[in-house]
C-alpha cells in the first residue's frame, strides 16, 4: 500500500489476510508470504472488509466509499470482482452471519440486510433509522458498527451501534426492534465478548463502556485518556470475553 491502511480482515480459517488502503487498493496476503497474492485496484476507497464464512476462504466482501459493496472471488489463482450496488453513502460497516448467510451493511444512516441466494447477495430489508428523542433528533444518524450474535433471551440477533443514537438490537427472523440501549457521548466502535454476552463500546467522551446484552444494563466504564482532540479509537474483547484491549490517541494500548 501507498499511504495508510484503513481495514484489515483475517479469512475464516486464518490462512489469508485482506488489507485495504487509502490508495484504493485491496491486497490479499497469505500469512506465510511477504508479498501479496492478489492486488485489486478499486474504483473507490475501501472502508470495510468481511470474508464469507467458508472453509474455502474464497469470497471477500468489500464496502466502498461510493456506496458499492463489491464481491471479490478467488478462482484458480485469479481474482474476479462483482459490484453489488445498493447504498447511497460510504459503506463503513460489514458483518456476515455464518449460520444464516446474511450480510448486514451500514452506510451512514442506511442499514441494509442482504441474503445469499444461489451464491448471489441480494438486499432484502432496509431497517431504516433508529428512533429519535428530544436529545438526538437533531443529531446526524451514523452507523458505526454491526454485529451478528446470540443471546439467551432472544436467540440470533443483529446488534447495531450508532454514533449518537445508542445501540439497537433486532430480531433476525422478523426484524423487530428488541431493545434500545441509550448512551451518552459519541460511539465510534464496539466489540462483543464471546460467551460473556457483553458489549464494549468505544466512547469518545467517557472511554470504554461495558454493557450486558441480556439486560442492556451498564456494567461499568474503563477510563481511557483521550489526549487532545476527538479521534476514533478501537476496542476489542479478547480471550473469549475475559479481557478488553483498547487503543488510544497517545500511542498506548491498554488491557483490562
Amino acid at each position: 500500500h501507498v499511504g495508510g491502511v484503513v481495514a484489515v480482515a483475517f479469512s475464516p480459517e486464518g490462512n489469508y489476510i485482506a488489507t485495504a488502503g487509502i490508495d484504493r487498493k485491496v491486497c490479499i496476503w497469505a500469512i506465510t508470504e511477504e508479498d501479496p497474492l492478489h492486488i485489486l485496484d478499486g474504483r473507490s476507497t475501501t472502508l470495510s472488509l468481511a470474508w464469507e464464512p467458508s472453509p474455502h476462504e474464497a469470497v471477500l466482501l468489500i464496502g466502498m466509499q461510493d456506496g458499492t459493496v463489491s464481491l471479490d472471488e478467488l478462482m484458480q489463482g485469479r481474482l474476479r470482482a462483482q459490484a453489488l450496488p445498493g447504498h447511497h453513502a460510504p459503506v463503513e460497516c460489514l458483518a456476515i452471519s455464518s449460520s444464516e448467510l446474511r450480510l448486514a451493511s451500514g452506510a451512514h444512516h442506511e442499514l441494509f440486510v442482504w441474503k445469499n441466494v444461489s451464491d448471489h447477495w441480494t438486499p432484502i430489508f432496509d431497517l431504516g433509522a433508529p428512533p429519535l428523542t428530544s436529545h438526538t433528533e437533531h443529531r446526524q444518524v451514523v452507523v458505526t458498527s454491526v454485529h451478528w450474535t446470540t443471546t439467551k433471551t432472544h436467540g440470533r440477533v443483529l446488534l447495531v451501534t450508532y454514533m449518537h443514537h445508542g445501540v439497537m438490537i433486532y430480531d433476525s427472523e422478523h426484524w423487530t426492534r428488541l431493545r434500545v440501549i441509550p448512551m451518552q457521548g459519541c460511539i465510534v466502535s464496539a466489540s462483543i465478548g464471546g460467551e460473556s454476552n457483553q458489549l464494549a463500546v468505544s466512547n469518545l467522551v467517557s472511554g470504554f463502556d461495558v454493557y450486558s446484552l441480556e439486560t442492556g444494563a451498564s456494567l461499568g466504564s474503563l477510563r481511557n485518556p483521550t489526549g487532545t482532540g476527538l479521534r476514533a479509537v478501537p476496542v476489542l474483547f479478547a480471550h473469549n470475553g475475559n479481557a478488553i484491549v483498547g487503543g488510544s490517541t497517545t500511542g498506548i494500548v491498554r488491557i483490562w
